[in-house]
């Protein structure tokens, strides 16, 4: 679908046809017509993803980046697009793919590339099967790493949890939270708390302290207010 849009769109417009749009559900119905078809039993119908060390060279290489870009950095998000005067926080919020594949299956991704063809830079980059699967796993990839919290709420969540009581006091023996090396995400705090979660449980019934309970925005502005330490 995607190496085949622009002659798509060609055969289209002489039709004087509009761009069919597509939605989940009959992007899977159309599947399911495909694969019952006889010359297509053959075509093997499993998806495996890569690992997806590749993935973010072959992004940058196919000039997804040129566009596609989740750089946060307030240096480059204050200033303008000299070339359409538009903030480039805006053009990064509105284009950046890290959060769009949140709860997404393989056929929501391949539906909104599809509807989005036709407002691409033309002609799209041709992608090879292998390239096509080494992108969708670096972005699939990134939502489990990139923070979508908040700081204020997260340093609120720090102190109203304990947080700080036990992390800001060196006489604790607790490690001090800060952002570290690599920084905090949804991943290192699981193992973190894998590893330590029997001693913290430990010295939180020594201080008669019920166990907090997190929900998943509370976690994600706590680890955001880390992040900022």
């Amino acid at each position: 679908m995607w190496n085949h849009g622009t002659k798509m769109r060609a055969a289209f417009a002489a039709r004087n046809l509009a761009w069919a749009r597509l939605t989940s559900q009959e992007l899977t119905d159309v599947i399911a017509y495909l694969q019952e078809l006889p010359q297509t039993q053959a075509v093997a119908r499993t998806f495996q993803l890569p690992p997806a060390g590749n993935g973010e060279k072959v992004f940058q290489s196919k000039g997804c980046a040129d566009c596609h870009t989740g750089d946060r950095a307030p240096e480059n998000l204050m200033r303008n697009d000299v070339r359409t005067g538009t903030s480039m926080w805006a053009r990064s919020r509105s284009l950046a793919l890290e959060d769009r594949l949140l709860n997404q299956t393989l056929t929501d991704v391949a539906v909104d590339m599809w509807n989005h063809l036709p407002k691409m830079k033309q002609p799209p980059p041709t992608l090879a099967p292998e390239e096509m699967r080494e992108i969708i796993a670096y972005i699939w990839a990134r939502q489990y790493f990139t923070g979508r919290g908040k700081v204020a709420s997260g340093k609120k969540i720090f102190a109203e949890k304990h947080c700080a009581e036990c992390h800001d006091d060196p006489s604790t023996g607790a490690p001090s939270l800060g952002k570290g090396r690599d920084g905090h995400s949804s991943i290192t705090m699981v193992a973190a708390l894998w590893q330590h979660g029997p001693r913290m449980l430990e010295l939180m019934n020594q201080k008669q302290w019920a166990w907090p309970q997190f929900r998943e925005q509370q976690m994600s502005d706590l680890i955001a207010y880390l992040n900022s330490r």
